[in-house]
């Protein structure tokens, strides 16, 4: 078993032997719990959230412990090959710390439909994957420095957002994703208008 990232088949094995009247069954039960949690956690260089602070903060509160929002401090600098290589030092230690292979908010990267994003999500969760992104500051991160460290990329948008904005933006869809999955309305598939 596979738990962010981690193979705890070991530990699986000697707390619940394979052969054995219960083994079977508690290690499926255990695997299932831990792919059932939803959490969510978005790594962001950032000091603040900015002008978008108000609705990350309501999102946060709607999900409760379901998002963890984990700031890394920005590098205040003119120069931008200094504030790349400082912001993703530190963001490297910090997955390194934490064994986190987060997604990568990129512009270039392939952008989702929402029900495409729900759908990657209960893949990743299916595996034990977990669902972690990062989003960078206005250079963004040395990608080849992280290459080890990132699990995938995805792009909200083709467009450039405000990093505070494209914040609020991976919240709401993650928030709206997790409403999917409780089937709670709040996601409108289809126009009323068709």
């Amino acid at each position: 078993m596979v738990w962010k990232g981690v193979d705890l088949s070991k530990e699986m094995d000697m707390l619940f032997p394979k052969s054995g009247k219960f083994g079977d069954g508690l290690r499926s039960t255990i695997s299932g719990i831990i792919r059932l949690q939803f959490m969510f956690k978005i790594i962001a260089v950032t000091d603040s959230f900015g002008h978008f602070a108000w609705a990350v903060e309501e999102y946060r509160k709607r999900m409760g412990r379901e998002l963890e929002l984990v700031s890394i401090k920005p590098e205040k600098s003119e120069n931008p090959r200094l504030v790349i290589k400082k912001e993703t030092e530190r963001i490297a230690k910090y997955l390194l710390e934490k064994n986190l292979r987060p997604v990568y908010l990129d512009i270039g990267a392939k952008p989702l439909s929402t029900e495409a994003f729900a759908s990657e999500i209960e893949r990743r969760f299916s595996r034990s994957e977990g669902a972690d992104f990062l989003v960078g500051w206005a250079y963004g991160v040395d990608t080849a420095m992280l290459s080890e460290r990132i699990s995938g990329t995805l792009s909200l948008s083709p467009m450039t957002f405000p990093h505070s904005l494209a914040l609020l933006m991976l919240v709401e869809q993650l928030y709206r994703v997790a409403q999917i999955r409780k089937g709670s309305g709040y996601h409108h598939n289809e126009s009323p208008c068709k």
